[in-house]
């Protein structure tokens, strides 16, 4: 088991949490509904009580390094709500190449962009 103080204890992960983070946190409404949907995510995969278990479900999980972030963030408030100490560990974002269309792509792109009743070039 984690080192948090109560492992094991099941408690409805957003009650009361809402309003900590609203109140004490002062966080904007789209920011807190996103914590929340990930609390309640994260609670469905392993056991909130323990932070080894989180820990280790963050570590092994497929997904972006930014969205480990997202979620050992969205933990770390939700521990701090309950008394008890979370550092999460930082996860450095991958940089992604951009997306460059084809020359076929760009044809089709430019040719369908012309308004209408524009005469053709000569």
């Amino acid at each position: 088991m984690g080192s948090n103080p109560i492992p094991g204890t099941f408690l409805e992960p957003t009650v009361g949490f809402e309003t900590y983070l609203r109140e004490v946190k002062r966080l904007a409404p789209t920011t807190i509904r996103s914590k929340l949907r990930i609390i309640r995510r994260l609670q469905k995969r392993v056991n909130l009580w323990d932070s080894d278990a989180v820990e280790r479900y963050i570590l092994n999980a497929n997904m972006t390094n930014g969205h480990k972030n997202s979620i050992s963030y969205a933990y770390q408030d939700w521990c701090r709500f309950h008394g008890f100490e979370y550092v999460p560990k930082r996860f450095k974002r991958e940089e992604k190449l951009p997306f460059i269309p084809r020359d076929n792509e760009l044809d089709q792109l430019i040719s369908g962009s012309r308004a209408r009743g524009e005469l053709e070039p000569t």
